[in-house]
């Protein structure tokens, strides 16, 4: 049974990772390797993570829609690829190697970092454009693979969804962040009631997990606002940044 100093330091992590994740994504990278410094296996790490980050996404979620931030028409066309990707992606967890597949992702998401650094205004504001169908199939078949993603590590999940918001369909930084909480939720619900049958959760650390995000989550929306495009697209980038170096150092 772990003592009072664990579940408090598992809990404060939460709280800082729920807060800056509702906006950025990624928090994950700050939870999962928390979880294994306590000598927590990775693969238990991973699941007991997913099932605790319900609070995240379901306090972000709350506070977003009363913001009428979310673009709901955007988020249920990218459910159905994510989730179905997220399965396949909770699959490849419990049977293989993870090294190959975060290799790729770290070069994919060190290429799309530079285009937020080629062009600094992407985000900052609303794009105003018609979308066609390319648009809608492109960013299904980018979901699908995000979703896999997800389901297999899961952390920079948001991040990913974001991308595609931002650079696909023209969204904001905050915009984006809110849009993005409604799949995340359902493929944490789901891949979580995978990994519960599986037997891999801890439900203890699930729940510190959940209490400490769900506070982070609530805090972090609240203060998007006034924090602005501008900072969270830096906090976005740090967050993109060390997430593939994390990845390429991993692998």
């Amino acid at each position: 049974m772990p003592d009072f100093i664990q579940i408090t330091i598992i809990f404060l992590v939460s709280v800082f990772a729920g807060a800056y994740g509702s906006l950025a994504g990624g928090p994950s990278l700050v939870t999962i390797p928390t979880l294994i410094f306590y000598n927590v296996s990775p693969l238990v790490a991973i699941a007991s993570n997913r099932m605790g980050l319900l609070g995240l996404t379901s306090s972000s979620w709350y506070k977003f829609h009363e913001m009428k931030k979310i673009n709901y028409r955007l988020g249920f066309v990218l459910l159905a690829p994510l989730v179905i990707g997220s399965f396949i992606g909770v699959e490849f967890v419990l049977n293989a190697e993870e090294g190959t597949i975060e290799k790729i992702i770290a070069f994919f998401t060190l290429l799309l970092l530079a285009i937020f650094v080629i062009k600094p205004n992407m985000g900052m504001k609303e794009l105003e454009k018609k979308f066609s169908k390319r648009h809608y199939v492109i960013g299904i078949i980018l979901a699908f693979f995000a979703g896999i993603y997800g389901g297999f590590y899961g952390a920079g999940i948001g991040t990913f969804i974001s991308y595609i918001l931002i650079i696909l369909f023209g969204q904001t930084f905050i915009q984006s962040a809110a849009t993005n909480k409604m799949p995340i939720f359902f493929i944490n619900l789901l891949t979580s009631i995978v990994f519960i049958i599986s037997g891999v959760v801890v439900f203890w650390i699930a729940a510190v997990i959940f209490a400490g995000s769900f506070i982070g989550g609530w805090i972090g929306t609240a203060y998007s606002e006034k924090l602005g495009n501008e900072y969270i697209r830096w906090i976005f980038i740090a967050i993109v940044a060390i997430m593939a170096l994390k990845l390429l150092l991993n692998s």
